[in-house]
């Protein structure tokens, strides 16, 4: 196995800079790419029918607290897919992850107010995996990402 000084030794021995730079270009790439296809995905609809607007969120992170002010009291269903094994989704019914709340197991699946499957207007969401504290932290969607999207029509997501 070589050495970290003998791998830069033959990187610059045998890789131009330019074609260095690509290199990182293409491994910097493929890390995005592979992150984002492991990223658990939310979808919250003002709609009880997974329709109406909705905000739609990438997210890798369990044990951290995911508020929607923007959207406060307005989803009513939601969609969700890839969530951690052995991870709990865990609807809230104030910002902060604070109030009732709604457990739901699965990796992957579908909510609806209408169903009976929980009485309030969601506000905040998280990823139980070792606890009910968010301890990875608090993120506002609204102010704290430039992936959040509000759109003003319903899709056939899939």
């Amino acid at each position: 196995m070589l050495s970290l000084s003998d791998w830069r030794n033959w990187i610059q021995t045998n890789i131009s800079m330019g074609k260095f730079q690509a290199l990182r270009v293409a491994l910097v790439a493929t890390t995005i790419a592979i992150m984002s296809t492991n990223a658990a995905h939310i979808y919250l609809f003002d709609g009880p029918n997974l329709n109406g607007h909705y905000v739609d969120w990438s997210f890798s992170e369990t044990q951290r607290c995911y508020s929607v002010p923007c959207f406060n009291d307005r989803a009513h269903s939601l969609q969700f897919r890839k969530l951690p094994a052995g991870g709990r989704l865990v609807l809230y019914e104030d910002t902060g992850c604070q109030g009732k709340y709604y457990k739901i197991a699965g990796s992957r699946g579908e909510v609806r107010y209408k169903d009976g499957a929980f009485e309030f207007g969601l506000s905040s969401f998280m990823i139980w995996s070792t606890g009910i504290y968010a301890t990875n932290g608090m993120v506002n969607i609204c102010e704290d990402s430039d992936r959040r999207r509000l759109n003003t029509n319903s899709t056939d997501i899939q």
